[in-house]
C-alpha cells in the first residue's frame, strides 16, 4: 500500500509518500514548502488571505505530484495554526473546494503523540530518558520518553512565529528582549519544568523546523554536507552554544550569511534558539540529537500500519 501524508504546519507544509515494505517503510518522496501560514495573522488568531492563497497553491501543486504517484490512500493533519485561527474552518473548507484535499485539524495532544511515534521509529531512543522538543511556528511539543515509553507530553502554544511577533522587534534582539522571553517562557513552562525535575532527560533531541537549519550550519562549519541528509546527528553542547551565540549577535542580514541559513528561517530562528537556551539552563542535558523524523514520519507510519 502507498500512502501520502500532508503535515500543514504554521510555517512549512510538509508532504511525504511511502509505501509500507518488508521490514519497514520505503520512504518515495518527501517535499518541504514554506507556506507561512501564520504569517501577519497568528498573533491576531487569523489567517491572513494572502496566507490562504500561499497554501491553496502550495497544496495544488502537491496535489499533482500525489497524483503521479498514485497512492492508495491520503491523509492530511493542520496543527497550530489552522486549530487557532478564527477563520481556520473556513480556510479548511476553500483547501478542500480548491484542491479536492481534505485537512482535518489535530490537537496539540495528538500532535505530541504522532512526533513521538515519528521518532521512536526513525532513530534509536536509549534507556535513559529523553525529551523530543519540536519547534513550530504556532506550537512547541515537549515529549519526554525512552525506548520503552512514552512518559508525558504536552503542546503548548508559544511557536517561534508566536514568540517572534512578541519579541523580537529589533535586530538584533536585544538583550532585555530576551530576558523578557525567558521570563515568559519560566512561567509558560512550570508543568515542563516539573517534569524535568521528576525525569531528568538526559538527551535532547531537536526534531523539524529550526533544528533543521542548525543542522545545515553545523554542517557547513565542519565543512561535511554529508551530515544534512542524515536522519540523525548528535551535536555537543558547547557546539550549540556557540551557534546560539551567533544567531543572538547578529542582525538579520548578517545571519543571512551564515552558511547553511535558510533565508525563510532568518527570522524566527533567533527565538527558537532562546528556547533551546533556556531548556539547557534549566536542564542538565549531556547531548543535544537533531532529527529529521517529525509529525510526518509518525503520521506516515500509522496511516501504514492500521
Amino acid at each position: 500500500m502507498k500512502a501520502a501524508v500532508l503535515d500543514l504546519g504554521t510555517n512549512t507544509f510538509n508532504l511525504l509518500i511511502g509505501e509500507k515494505v518488508e521490514g519497514g517503510i520505503n520512504v518515495l518522496h518527501e517535499e518541504r514548502i514554506f507556506v507561512l501560514l501564520g504569517k501577519g495573522g497568528i498573533s491576531n488568531g487569523e489567517i491572513t488571505d494572502e496566507a490562504a492563497k500561499r497554501a491553496i497553491d502550495t497544496l495544488s501543486k502537491y496535489r499533482n505530484t500525489i497524483n503521479r504517484f498514485q497512492v492508495d490512500i491520503i491523509e492530511t493533519m493542520g496543527t497550530s495554526a489552522l486549530r487557532s485561527a478564527k477563520n481556520g474552518e473556513e480556510v479548511l473548507a476553500e483547501i478542500k473546494s480548491k484542491t479536492g484535499i481534505e485537512p482535518k485539524t489535530i490537537s496539540g495532544d495528538e500532535e505530541a503523540e504522532l512526533i513521538y511515534l515519528g521518532v521512536k521509529s526513525n532513530i534509536t531512543l536509549g534507556e535513559e530518558n529523553a525529551l523530543i522538543l519540536d519547534i513550530g511556528g504556532g506550537s512547541v511539543e515537549f515529549i519526554f520518553c525512552n525506548k520503552n515509553q512514552l512518559l508525558w507530553k504536552k503542546s503548548i502554544e508559544i511557536g517561534a512565529q508566536r514568540l517572534f511577533d512578541q519579541f523580537h522587534k529589533e535586530d538584533p534582539i536585544p538583550p532585555t528582549s530576551i530576558s523578557n522571553l525567558n521570563h515568559f517562557l519560566a512561567e509558560s513552562l512550570k508543568e515542563v519544568n516539573e517534569q524535568i525535575l521528576k525525569y531528568k532527560p538526559a538527551i535532547l533531541v531537536g526534531c523539524a523546523g529550526a533544528f533543521s537549519t542548525f543542522k545545515s550550519i553545523y554542517a557547513e562549519k565542519v565543512n561535511n554536507l554529508n551530515l544534512v541528509p542524515l536522519m540523525e546527528m548528535d551535536v555537543t553542547i558547547e557546539e550549540y552554544q556557540q551557534l546560539h551565540h551567533d544567531l543572538i549577535t547578529k542582525s538579520k542580514e548578517e545571519r543571512f550569511q551564515i552558511p547553511g541559513m535558510l533565508a525563510q528561517r532568518a527570522d524566527m530562528i533567533v527565538v527558537a534558539s532562546c528556547l533551546v537556551d533556556y531548556l539547557f539552563q534549566n536542564a542538565c542535558f549531556s547531548q543535544l540529537t537533531i532529527t529529521r523524523a517529525a509529525l510526518k514520519n509518525g503520521l506516515l507510519f500509522r496511516v501504514l500500519n492500521q
